[in-house]
């Protein structure tokens, strides 16, 4: 989670306001401990004559409704957001106004939606790494935004990650 304050025109007090970030792992989970109720294993989140991951016995959902009823944050970027844990999917429980298309896994879900088109940029096309954002509104008028961006490097090549890194200075 990251918290930040907007200075808005002097005649107005700052704004504080959070945005939250998760590597959502297409709904799958990470085990922390051992269990027999789900699989981090698996991309099934529907079948229950299988095995199912996180997603299937509501997990992340759980999670997502505390993000949703935090009233101060105002916007989720995912990362390996695929599957059962796709951008649509986590803001059906959000019931944000707005989830961009995922590329690569990676997207950005403003709870009050966005000033402007967000942008789409690739940082690396050998490794279809993204960079998806654009100003967030804080408020239902959008009275006021902040841009804000999520990505997720990767890279198979020696100092890949820092060049996808660099490309965002």
């Amino acid at each position: 989670m990251v918290f930040a304050t907007v200075a808005p025109p002097a005649q107005t007090q700052p704004r504080t306001f959070k945005v939250a970030t998760w590597n959502i792992r297409s709904g799958m989970g990470a085990r922390g401990f051992a269990t027999q109720s789900w699989t981090d294993e698996t991309l099934n989140c529907t079948d229950r004559t299988r095995p199912l991951n996180a997603w299937g016995i509501g997990l992340p959902q759980a999670e997502l409704e505390r993000l949703k009823a935090d009233p101060l944050i105002v916007a989720l970027a995912v990362q390996e957001a695929w599957n059962c844990g796709s951008p649509k999917a986590i803001n059906r429980v959000l019931g944000f106004a707005t989830a961009t298309r995922e590329e690569e896994g990676t997207a950005l879900i403003a709870r009050y939606g966005f000033a402007a088109p967000p942008l789409f940029e690739r940082l690396d096309a050998k490794n279809n790494q993204w960079v998806i954002g654009g100003r967030v509104c804080l408020d239902a008028a959008c009275s006021a935004s902040v841009p804000m961006f999520s990505t997720h490097f990767y890279s198979d090549t020696p100092g890949g990650i820092a060049m996808q890194a660099g490309r965002l200075l």
